[in-house]
């Protein structure tokens, strides 16, 4: 999908290419802002443009933006997931027998388990999902911590693990009472206050505007499909300004 929208679009793709800043340029250039740029070659680069649009979460990406006046950005925390694929037989006391096989398990956060989430994908053996615990099956595992296949398999034939650091991690900021009147009439409140997200515009300066910043919107809430809104929001921007 991704590779026909490029090839699709008329633009030019950079791979093994990276960024290092993003800048105002210098008086007299034809073009407001200069990225420096490492080519795969080596060769440290510089090239203007009109408007730049960063669409990787800028604490992990290690890019210097408008001589770092955002570096705040970099109080987000983001989750290190670890996803393992792997094929096998399930240990008998993990699941035991006389119950159905669950499809998925979710475990607390704080837990001696040795995973977040466990899913089924696929019984290789067996139709039935009962009869699934005799034979290897196909799961797919979330854990915050590289995984002991042997706390969850008695047996494995292959695995496959990935992990990155997936979303920002969601926690109420400055969550508190609020203060009682004087009077002491009003009960204490509980309120969630929260820090405002990153800017999705970061260069607020002059009538250019034109750095976006797709991934500020991911504190709020990050999925595929949300970040697929942010993405149209910033487009819109880029096109039309702050009245899109």
């Amino acid at each position: 999908i991704f590779a026909n929208m490029i090839n699709s679009a008329p633009a030019h793709l950079h791979l093994n290419t990276t960024v290092r800043e993003i800048q105002r340029s210098a008086a007299g250039s034809d073009r407001p802002y200069t990225v420096g740029v490492l080519t795969s070659s080596g060769d440290e680069i510089a090239e203007t443009f009109d408007l730049v649009i960063v669409a990787a979460p800028l604490p992990l990406a290690d890019i210097r933006v408008l001589d770092e006046q955002h570096t705040e950005l970099a109080a987000v925390d983001y989750v290190h997931m670890h996803v393992t694929f792997a094929i096998g037989i399930l240990r008998d006391d993990l699941f035991p027998a006389g119950r159905d096989l669950p499809r998925l398990i979710v475990t607390p956060y704080h837990t001696t388990e040795p995973f977040n989430c466990l899913s089924i994908l696929a019984c290789l053996s067996q139709d039935s999902m009962q009869r699934c615990r005799d034979g290897p099956v196909l799961v797919k595992i979330f854990s915050h911590a590289p995984l002991d296949l042997s706390r969850v398999f008695a047996s494995v034939e292959w695995h496959h693990e990935q992990q990155w650091h997936s979303y920002p991690r969601l926690e109420p900021r400055n969550a508190g009472y609020s203060d009682v009147e004087d009077d002491g009439e009003e009960p204490a409140r509980f309120r969630l206050g929260r820090q405002p997200p990153p800017p999705i515009v970061l260069d607020q300066s002059g009538p250019a505007a034109g750095v976006f910043y797709v991934n500020g919107m991911e504190t709020l809430f990050s999925t595929m499909e949300s970040q697929t809104v942010a993405a149209r929001h910033v487009v819109r921007l880029a096109l039309f300004g702050k009245g899109a």
